[in-house]
């Protein structure tokens, strides 16, 4: 019983949202698409695409994404490390994501998906 009532809520979910596609320029070179429930993001804002066992975009400060400056004769350079609060806010958002699939009522489910939604940059 306590499946069929996070399934119904995560069902509930899908039902009630779109789905978005993305295509995010990473480096001025190479694109990721990512698809998600996540309204609002345009053409120019900076991203972080968090990749685990769920994938996620959020908003970043622009800083993250200007260009970095590149001496003619290196090759292209690594993007920078994710800061330790970057990676701490994609630990939450995954684990908020895994706490909707955890759900075993409606009032859980409920709290979950406020709390995913409110990590995740929603």
């Amino acid at each position: 019983m306590a499946g069929a009532a996070a399934g119904r809520g995560v069902g509930t979910l899908a039902g009630q949202s779109q789905a978005f596609e993305y295509t995010v320029l990473i480096d001025g070179s190479t694109t990721v698409r990512i698809v998600s429930d996540q309204v609002g993001k345009r053409v120019g804002d900076c991203v972080a695409v968090e990749q685990g066992q769920f994938a996620n975009i959020r908003l970043v400060a622009d800083s993250r994404c200007a260009p970095r400056a590149q001496p003619a004769s290196a090759k292209a350079a690594p993007p920078p490390a994710p800061n330790a609060a970057d990676v701490q806010q994609a630990g939450a958002c995954e684990q908020a994501k895994q706490q909707v699939l955890a759900a075993a009522t409606d009032e859980e489910f409920s709290i979950a998906e406020r709390r995913m939604r409110l990590l995740c940059g929603e």
